[in-house]
């Protein structure tokens, strides 16, 4: 049975800021593919080999708004970013996912009569350091 999101926690370190995930999404990692074809290449399919660097994509919550979270205390700041996944059925901790990286956007939702929601849009700037539930 496939476990769900429910109780993952965000937590940046510098700002010592923490969110109320509501949900979220991960954009792919990538590698830049560099075509290594050239005119003597036989068998009529181009090589190619992946690049040196991994972009290691981005992060995308929604999270419950608070008016109190400033802002200017965490977009652009380059910081500890660390998403712990729910303990999983039958487990002691959940898995964690750190890495250093910032956010890069942040909107708010301001219904009427609704709670507040934000958007936060983490990009990884480095190597994920990924820690096994237990």
């Amino acid at each position: 049975m496939a476990d769900t999101f429910f109780g993952a926690t965000l937590t940046l370190a510098t700002s010592a800021t923490s969110f109320e995930i509501m949900e979220g999404s991960k954009d792919a990692s990538s590698v830049e593919v560099i075509d290594t074809s050239y005119i003597g290449t036989t068998g009529g399919y181009r090589t190619k080999i992946p690049g040196d660097l991994i972009d290691g994509g981005a992060y995308t919550f929604t999270v419950l708004y608070d008016p109190n979270d400033g802002e200017t205390d965490f977009v652009g700041v380059s910081q500890t970013c660390t998403v712990t996944y729910p303990i999983p059925t039958g487990g002691s901790t959940g898995a964690t996912w750190a890495f250093t990286g910032f956010v890069s956007e942040y909107s708010q939702e301001l219904p009427l009569d609704d709670k507040m929601t934000a958007e936060v849009t983490l990009t990884v700037g480095g190597q994920i350091t990924q820690n096994d539930s237990t």
